[in-house]
């Protein structure tokens, strides 16, 4: 039973430790950032899908020391990392505001091509 609860932990460990390291690869760019949370969020799904199968089979899931270590440096990359990307997200938003304003004041001072009118004086 003991060998059991610690090849649980040393899974849920690693599972933490394969988002830690998606965390750490991020390039900085808003693409790979929302990969990266899209790769979380499926660990995070097989994690939670890990501790219900053992609460079924084998009842409360043990406290281990090195997992709750282990979650608490997961929530707080994780914390920064969504806080940077609100940064990347707020960038974005004012470039393509930016952008936006650029080209209505530049399609202000084109001038529009006018059609010829032809009106009949004989009316």
């Amino acid at each position: 039973m003991e060998s059991n609860i610690r090849e649980f932990n040393r899974k849920r460990i690693n599972i933490l430790d394969h988002i830690l390291e998606a965390i750490r690869k991020w390039d900085k760019t808003y693409e790979m950032g929302i990969d990266i949370i899209d790769t979380i969020d499926l660990r995070l799904e097989e994690l939670k899908a890990m501790d219900r199968e053992y609460e079924k089979s084998s009842g409360p899931i043990p406290l281990d020391e090195a997992y709750r270590d282990k979650m608490t440096l997961v929530a707080a990359e994780y914390e920064e990392l969504l806080e940077k990307l609100e940064v990347e997200r707020k960038k974005l938003l004012e470039l393509i505001q930016e952008t936006k304003l650029k080209d209505k004041v530049k399609n202000s001072y084109i001038l529009k091509e006018k059609e010829s009118v032809f009106i009949d004086k004989d009316l």
